[in-house]
């Protein structure tokens, strides 16, 4: 296995092509097109897949996340990590900060954030404050989404979005952070 981000991303971006093609060439109905895992966003958005990894014993968390346009192309990914990370729960919450930061970064709107974090993305359309151990975190996501025109957050699961899952993978193992864009 090759450590080269770029390799990575290439591999990621090709499974995923490779995929949807094998996947449309079977759905001859509108029904069995919903068994697809990574569904586009509708026209106009950006879909940002994001995915925590953890290295408990170290305390170390990383991040991927993948930007995708509604046609399914790729716009951005980004691998980031953290020091520090006490939880699953707390690089989850991470993930999610992150990702948001990144579309205000980028000046993203019309957004859908992904997450397999099912104890995260309920709390950011929740206007209760969260007073849990990450509780910073998730109000500082909260506050982020709400900045962000056209922005919500949804839940998925993970086998949903490959590529961030890979990203973030390659970045626990390799300890590197580094971002990518579509120019």
């Amino acid at each position: 296995m090759t450590n080269r981000p770029d390799i990575i991303i290439a591999k990621a971006i090709n499974w995923w092509q490779d995929f949807q093609k094998i996947a449309l060439m079977n759905c001859s109905s509108p029904a069995s097109r919903i068994s697809l895992s990574w569904t586009i966003p509708p026209p106009g958005c950006l879909k940002i897949n994001v995915y925590g990894a953890l290295r408990e014993s170290e305390m170390l968390g990383t991040v991927g996340l993948v930007v995708r346009n509604h046609l399914g192309r790729f716009v951005a990914a980004k691998a980031l990590v953290f020091e520090f990370v006490s939880s699953p729960l707390h690089i989850e919450a991470l993930t999610v900060w992150d990702g948001l930061l990144l579309v205000i970064q980028r000046g993203y709107h019309d957004i859908i954030i992904e997450s397999d974090a099912l104890q995260i993305v309920p709390t950011l359309h929740n206007g209760l404050p969260n007073g849990s151990l990450i509780g910073n975190i998730v109000e500082d996501s909260k506050a982020l989404l709400s900045t962000i025109t056209g922005a919500t957050a949804a839940h998925t699961r993970r086998q949903n979005y490959e590529a961030a899952h890979l990203i973030a993978r390659y970045a626990l193992s390799s300890l590197t952070s580094c971002s990518w864009t579509m120019v």
